[in-house]
């Protein structure tokens, strides 16, 4: 393979994209709402997605090399939902410029700083369990966030260091004294005082229609997994201006819905983290 040939494959092209997502045409990727899969910004660049994909609201990619949030590039003016665990994410420094997000999921990472995040006026979950932070003031910066209502910090430096010499109720206390709009902590309910109250929980909660579960896949004789799951999605139809019908796209063939009407595509997608 040729260096331009290895440079376009490189990137997730409308062609490509449509081939992912099972869109009967390149066009119908301006409708899709929800995407996840694995990649790894190494091997596959992200930086034209969102330019792609204008009307994504969620985008969900897992156990992906991400080492950056600018590796997403730009473009996701309505995007609510973005779910990075276990990504290598260390630098979430230009989310701000994701101003609609609303859900925001990043546990297990390597992430120390936050003043990004305070920026963020929509933001009501933020799950960053198991990151990297070792100081409070870091955590101070998510004050800014009037709309935050769910956090979870646990499994931080800070969070373990603090909880073994003060306790957990001192940890609740000082939490909700500098992010006050905060309602569930770490997995509990809080009151106004710091105080907790009945197990809750910070998972996501009301999934999208368009949850995709991962399936492995081992080739015999060979020690490497190959990964594919199915992606269920979901897009606005769109009615067709010549002749006044509307379609959805499915992987291999065309159904018609009523205008307005969710329709599902599925779609076998290949792990994206290694070249083809």
């Amino acid at each position: 393979m040729d260096e331009l040939a290895e440079l376009e494959q490189a990137f997730l092209s409308p062609a490509k994209l449509a081939a992912i997502t099972g869109c009967v045409s390149e066009d119908d990727l301006k409708n899709v709402k929800d995407l996840e899969m694995k990649v790894d910004s190494r091997v596959t660049s992200l930086s034209s997605l969102g330019r792609i994909m204008p009307g994504l609201e969620s985008l969900k990619l897992p156990h992906s090399y991400i080492p950056t949030i600018r590796d997403l590039g730009t473009g996701y003016n309505v995007l609510t939902h973005l779910s990075l665990p276990h990504c290598h994410l260390r630098d979430i420094s230009g989310i701000e410029s994701l101003s609609s997000l609303a859900e925001v999921y990043f546990p297990y990472n390597n992430i120390e700083e936050l003043s990004s995040l305070g920026m963020l006026d929509n933001l009501k979950v933020l799950d960053l369990e198991g990151n990297a932070i070792e100081d409070f003031e870091e955590i101070e910066q998510l004050g800014l966030c009037a709309a935050l209502r769910q956090l979870m910090l646990r499994g931080n430096p800070v969070y373990e260091q603090f909880v073994q010499e003060e306790g957990e109720d001192e940890w609740r206390r000082r939490i909700k004294e500098v992010v006050k709009p905060v309602t569930v902590l770490d997995g509990w309910t809080v009151d106004s005082g710091g105080k907790s109250g009945s197990l809750a929980t910070t998972s996501e909660r009301n999934k999208s229609p368009g949850v995709c579960q991962w399936k492995a896949y081992n080739s015999p004789g060979s020690s490497n997994v190959e990964r594919k799951h199915f992606c269920h999605g979901r897009y606005e139809q769109r009615a067709d201006a010549r002749n006044g019908t509307s379609h959805g796209g499915k992987s291999s063939s065309v159904s018609s819905y009523s205008s307005g009407q969710q329709s599902p595509f599925h779609a076998e997608l290949t792990d994206l983290t290694s070249a083809n």
